[in-house]
């Protein structure tokens, strides 16, 4: 039996009914080799920045990744 190649992306979509129309934003996690190492790289779309509440909730999403979780992800990397 072959093993599957490993995995290298990563996607999941959430939709928001409340809005007219609903919002739809896309996370997007792929990792690349990069020298000995790994690159892993982040993309969120979706939001409409025309729209005020969106163009807020992505500010604040935005925050919560730089100053949380991309942090916190960096010191579970290095964890032996």
């Amino acid at each position: 039996m072959v093993a599957p190649p490993p995995l290298h992306q990563l996607t999941y979509s959430w939709t928001d009914l409340r809005g007219d129309p609903p919002a739809r934003w896309l996370v997007d996690w792929q990792l690349r080799p990069q020298g000995r190492g790994t690159r892993i790289l982040l993309h969120i779309s979706g939001f409409d920045l025309t729209d005020r509440r969106q163009k807020m909730a992505r500010n604040a999403l935005e925050r919560g990744w730089n100053n949380t979780v991309l942090p916190r992800l960096a010191d579970v990397v290095a964890e032996p």
